[in-house]
């Protein structure tokens, strides 16, 4: 299971996971909760800001109402785990 709180950026999750996203063989991220999902047009997406601690690991941001939302990029969270592996 992803340590979310080893990631830069990320908090201790409040709860154990209720579900498991796979987002590619061998990638699954754990979820809290599923409140919905988002089809956004291209002008809700940006860049992440380089200043995000989440750097690292994000595709991108995308903007639904009033509320930026943080997008996984799985290729860079798999690089991110094998730094950290390499690392320890």
């Amino acid at each position: 299971m992803l340590a979310w709180e080893d990631l830069p950026g990320c908090p201790n999750p409040p709860a154990p996971p209720m579900a498991l996203a796979v987002l590619r063989p061998r990638l699954g991220v754990p979820l809290e909760r599923i409140i919905g999902t988002v089809d956004l047009p291209p002008e809700a997406w940006r860049e992440a800001d380089e200043a995000d601690p989440a750097i690292a690991w994000l595709g991108g941001v995308g903007r639904v109402g009033n509320q930026d939302l943080r997008v996984v990029d799985p290729d860079r969270l798999v690089a991110l785990l094998r730094q950290f592996r390499a690392d320890r």
